[in-house]
């Protein structure tokens, strides 16, 4: 993958919490609905704007479904990384759920990429700010989303009685 071409974002995930794993869940990447007109045939597809691969030296695209068994211990991080298309000319946007234990909801992360590379996001939503507190890096306002990183740790709740 030509990293200075393509729109991509590579998350790394720590687990901060006093106990437990983090697990990713429900990993989707946005559909758009293309449609090509060529001379008298009209063609349509979907197309997700976002691939899953495995960050090393060679591209190794995964499906969605490995990143939805990515687990976190506690003390440990998980990168997850998608690409867009320079094919299709599609950044990447999408979305994926943080899980405490698998049943508890810390947070959804969401990203965008654009194509034209102008206006990148990444942020939370959902966040149980009760239970967990989160620091997510700021990405680039243009260009490539690149490397990022998101912390989970637990609340710091003040207890009164002491």
């Amino acid at each position: 993958m030509n990293c200075h071409l393509t729109q991509h974002i590579s998350l790394t995930i720590n687990n901060n919490l006093e106990e437990g794993t983090i697990f990713l869940r429900n990993l989707n990447c946005i559909r758009y609905q293309l449609e090509i007109k060529w001379a008298s045939h009209h063609l349509a597809n979907v197309i997700t704007s976002g691939q899953p691969y495995e960050k090393s030296g060679t591209l190794r695209l995964i499906s969605p479904e490995d990143v939805n068994q990515i687990s976190i211990p506690h003390g440990q991080s998980a990168v997850v990384s998608v690409c867009g298309s320079a094919a299709f000319g599609l950044g990447t946007e999408g979305m994926i759920d943080l899980y405490r234990d698998e049943t508890t909801l810390i947070a959804s992360l969401y990203w965008n990429g654009p194509w034209k590379q102008i206006g990148n996001e990444l942020h939370l939503t959902n966040l149980d700010n009760e239970r967990y507190l989160a620091e997510v890096s700021t990405p680039p306002f243009e260009g490539i989303l690149g490397d990022l990183a998101v912390d989970i740790r637990d609340a710091v709740v003040d207890n009164p009685l002491q």
